[in-house]
């Protein structure tokens, strides 16, 4: 089992990795927190594991020479704090997997490849601090799932391509500061 083995490999801070591909990949269901910090020298294109439910905290963060559109694995339910953060060439499907529970902190931060009409699944449960903050390419009706209980602070900070009415679920039971700051088409 694959998945056990990775949880005790980590390649943080590696240098010139030539892409990580292959059936054992395809059958990782938990990448760690911190799995891939800071690895640089990729080269190609880097798919998500096709079982993976689990990204965690910082899995992916300033890994470098990584490019290509990010497929989302149906069965992913967490998507860990600041998973992507300083990776700016990988494309960002807006339309999340129907499974995801949790997006964490930061992770679509500031993601100009991460556009499109937003789809959030209707298993959401919460949206951490900042999450799509100053995805400016994201467009259309907001929809907050019926399921979700906490949208954090910042969490769709001028995102200004959205339009029509915000409707809070009545599960909401937390609403961070300047969560819908700058949101200048939401009524």
């Amino acid at each position: 089992n694959y998945s056990k083995i990775w949880t005790t490999i980590n390649f943080h801070d590696t240098k010139n990795l030539d892409g990580v591909t292959s059936k054992e990949w395809a059958e990782i269901e938990d990448i760690k927190d911190y799995a891939f910090y800071g690895c640089t020298g990729f080269s190609g294109a880097f798919d998500l594991p096709e079982k993976l439910e689990k990204l965690g905290a910082y899995a992916l963060s300033g890994v470098t020479g990584i490019h290509g559109s990010v497929t989302w694995p149906k069965g992913l339910t967490y998507l860990g704090d600041r998973a992507f953060e300083k990776i700016t060439e990988l494309v960002f499907s807006a339309d999340l997997p129907d499974c995801l529970t949790y997006i964490g902190d930061y992770v679509f931060s500031q993601k100009e490849s991460f556009s499109g009409a937003l789809e959030l699944p209707e298993s959401l449960v919460e949206i951490g601090d900042y999450a799509f903050d100053r995805c400016y390419g994201l467009y259309g009706q907001l929809q907050l799932p019926a399921t979700l209980e906490t949208v954090g602070k910042g969490a769709f900070m001028h995102c200004s391509g959205f339009t029509g009415d915000l409707i809070i679920p009545i599960g909401v039971t937390k609403i961070g500061d300047s969560a819908f700051g700058g949101c200048t088409g939401l009524g």
